[in-house]
């Protein structure tokens, strides 16, 4: 069951291994380092000078790709475990013509996912090819479950949302499962400097927000204006870094496409008992266990994965380590204490099938609905749960535990990021996908995942948009980037997108017509907002 999940998971992780071109990390990162490259090469604005040195990139279409950038040191070996180190510096110029290898994880089969490497640490960016200005610039972060994806997925190719908004799309790896999140005692009283364990993969994107930083002036962009945007996994990660003081200053605004951090981290003392599950299948307890975690194999890292084999299962979440987060996120959304930028946020109209039609859900009887509810939300919640979501208002028990997944999960702490955004003194603007995307099987609706197709105008699943839907998906794009560029996503478009206020509760309906909508699913939000939801699967 574990990977019918991991299946699912890869629809917002996007792609699997046909996806990646045919070359993806086939070469070690120091054959990027070409001893000649043809000054000629430069005239087309495809050689740039950053601070680690010279890459050479390529023209696609009307924009200019450098891909598979070493952003961070390779985190091998003693640095397993370790928050990244700066690149070796090199002089040569770097062929930056193909994106880096994904980080370890399993394919949807079961098996360790062909090309993955430890050494993982790259970005891609896409600029258009003329830049008189310094443009705005949007940085990706991936989802997937923090176990799957690639920002080197061609579903996050940046080509077409820089041709459409004439801005920079920056796309980034970084650190999975148990090599992105495992915490433990031991690793947290190793380094005097860095007194915490857990983050690791947060501690990478801050990384690359660094890197951007540092060096996007070099490819045209503008590091003042800077739009961290991310979906699922991408999209808590992207709310985790609003309320991490570490990451303050590093960009402008942020997108959320279905995932606000009111619920998705864990505590410390529940992610080192996580960590204290993975040494005991991997044998390493007693003295010695960082030597013993460092030299294990990460196939067998990935096969000690924590949990219920037969169960929906998520082990790894970011964790409130004290450095990276410093106190549980809910609070800081509550209070309104958020990095003081303007926010984007939205869910998908069918965000829960992603569990009840492929995952260990799907053949739930009525019988097993409140045991399925106490799952999600603790037992001493769930009578009072189902009685809110009675299974005789819906077709089928899959069609409500969709719905009450979807507001738990989605829907309504995403209500509670934009209302804390604007208690701080921010923008908001809330959005709600409902379209039903022609290329997937109609019994998902417009599930978790699928608005990123029209976001960045690449096929999924192998499938293209159909001709009908294109307009959308440019009007999305428009809207994506005007609010990079300016923090308001009405940059023009036909239908204005009301900004968020507790009391009309104003949001934008992305469907074929778009329209405005006021108090998205308020009174179940009203609901979930009495509920004290944790980690699904976790006793409460």
């Amino acid at each position: 069951m574990r990977f019918l999940l991991l299946a699912v998971l890869a629809a917002s992780g996007c792609g699997d291994d046909d996806d990646q071109p045919a070359d993806a990390g086939d070469e070690p990162r120091d054959a990027g380092v070409d001893a000649e490259v043809d000054a000629a090469d430069d005239d087309d604005g495809t050689q740039v000078e950053t601070a680690e040195g010279p890459l050479q990139g390529k023209l696609v279409g009307e924009t200019r790709a450098f891909l598979g950038i070493p952003y961070a040191a390779p985190p091998l070996g003693d640095l397993r475990w370790r928050s990244p180190r700066p690149v070796e510096p090199w002089v040569q110029v770097r062929t930056a013509a193909t994106v880096g290898r994904p980080c370890p994880q399993f394919d949807v089969g079961g098996s360790l996912r062909g090309g993955s490497d430890e050494d993982c640490l790259t970005l891609n960016v896409w600029t258009p090819a003329e830049v008189t200005e310094p443009a705005p610039v949007m940085v990706w972060i991936h989802g997937g479950g923090w176990e799957q994806g690639t920002g080197g997925d061609p579903a996050f190719d940046g080509q077409n949302l820089s041709e459409r908004g004439g801005v920079l799309v920056v796309t980034l790896n970084y650190r999975l499962g148990p090599l992105g999140w495992l915490a433990l005692p031991e690793l947290s009283a190793e380094d005097p400097d860095h007194p915490a364990s857990g983050d690791w993969g947060l501690e990478d994107q801050r990384a690359a927000l660094e890197w951007v930083q540092r060096n996007i002036a070099a490819f045209g962009g503008d590091p003042d204006n800077v739009t961290l945007f991310g979906e699922s996994a991408g999209g808590f990660n992207t709310c985790l870094h609003l309320v991490s003081p570490p990451s303050q200053g590093l960009f402008a605004r942020a997108i959320m496409q279905s995932g606000s951090c009111s619920w998705a981290f864990r505590t410390p003392e529940s992610a080192e008992a996580v960590g204290a599950d993975l040494v005991t299948r991997l044998g390493c307890e007693g003295e010695g266990v960082l030597a013993c975690l460092r030299a294990a194999d990460v196939e067998a890292l990935l096969e000690a994965r924590p949990g219920n084999e037969t169960e929906v299962d998520f082990p790894w979440f970011p964790v409130v380590d004290g450095l990276s987060l410093v106190e549980q996120p809910r609070e800081a959304i509550a209070r309104g204490d958020l990095v003081d930028v303007p926010v984007m946020a939205g869910t998908n109209g069918d965000e829960g099938t992603f569990l009840t039609v492929f995952g260990s859900l799907s053949d739930v009887e009525e019988e097993g609905y409140e045991d399925a509810i106490a799952w999600l939300a603790g037992e001493k919640d769930a009578p009072v749960i189902a009685a809110e979501y009675p299974v005789a208002d819906f077709d089928s028990v899959q069609d409500a535990l969709a719905e009450l997944i979807g507001d738990a999960l989605f829907i309504c702490p995403t209500r509670r990021l934009v209302r804390g955004v604007v208690a701080g003194g921010q923008d908001a603007f809330l959005y709600s996908f409902e379209h039903v995307p022609e290329f997937a099987p109609e019994s998902l609706g417009s599930f978790h995942g699928a608005e990123i197709p029209f976001v960045f105008s690449n096929p999924m699943f192998g499938s293209e948009i159909a001709g009908s839907e294109e307009p959308l998906s440019d009007a999305m794009m428009g809207y994506w980037t005007a609010f990079a560029a300016a923090g308001d996503p009405n940059g023009g478009a036909e239908v204005a997108w009301p900004a968020y206020d507790p009391d009309s509760e104003g949001y934008l309906v992305l469907e074929e017509p778009i329209a405005a909508g006021e108090h998205l699913a308020q009174e179940r939000c009203d609901f979930w907002d009495g509920i004290p939801l944790g980690l699904p699967g976790e006793s409460k």
